[in-house]
């Protein structure tokens, strides 16, 4: 498999990794290539299902963000106890919560120079305003 670089990766083994996701934490499994030229191991299945150096899914991750920019973190964490069934520590929502917001960040920062670039053509609305 290539390891992202353009070397080749070879199998290792398949490794587990715990995922706490919407509906329960579950168990997966993952085959696990390791590149000697980079040193560095390469989990395809990760990057597939955005899970890469996290045990939360997108989905649990969206919900920490939320709840983590709207309250107290720890108050967050109670909220998708109660409301989700979703067992996180209090820290996690604040890691994921900034995690977010540095991401939503530089996404802004990368729209601000498109459009500072005058690269970005304004939308004009064809509606017909009565």
């Amino acid at each position: 498999m290539d390891c992202g670089k353009g070397h080749s990766a070879r199998f290792v083994e398949h490794r587990r990794k715990e995922l706490i996701t919407v509906l329960a934490p579950i168990n997966i499994s993952r085959a696990y290539y390791h590149c000697v030229v980079c040193g560095e191991g390469v989990i395809a299945k990760d990057v597939a299902l955005d899970i890469v150096e996290t045990g939360f899914s997108p989905g649990v991750r969206r919900m920490m963000g939320q709840v983590g920019g709207k309250e107290a973190f720890e108050d967050g964490q109670k909220d998708l106890e109660v409301l989700a069934g979703v067992l996180v520590k209090t820290k996690a929502v604040e890691r994921v919560s900034e995690a977010t917001g540095n991401q939503i960040e530089l996404q802004n920062q990368r729209e601000q120079r498109q459009i500072l670039s005058g690269k970005v053509v304004p939308f004009r609305s064809t509606a017909v305003r009565n």
